[in-house]
């Protein structure tokens, strides 16, 4: 589980400096704001990398699972009608 977390941490950064890329060439950032997300996403996936590390895997698992479901369902809620 912890491979393919790396793995899935990997394709994140990847998609993520695309995206950055294409929305810099667009002049679609706000660079103030954004150094900040930068720098606390990072902080936040290192923290969660290392916690994801030191438990069990299938806590892990259950977390995952559990957030995306949580995501979604708040995703969904605030579909319009």
């Amino acid at each position: 589980l912890n491979t393919v977390n790396a793995l899935k941490n990997l394709n994140s950064f990847v998609l993520s400096l695309l995206s950055v890329a294409a929305f810099a060439v667009a002049g679609a950032i706000v660079w103030p704001q954004a150094v900040w997300m930068m720098a606390l996403a990072t902080l936040g996936g290192w923290a969660g990398a290392r916690l994801a590390k030191r438990l069990p895997v299938q806590w892990v698992r259950w977390l995952v699972i559990g957030t995306g479901l949580v995501m979604s369902a708040v995703f969904f809620s605030r579909l319009p009608a």
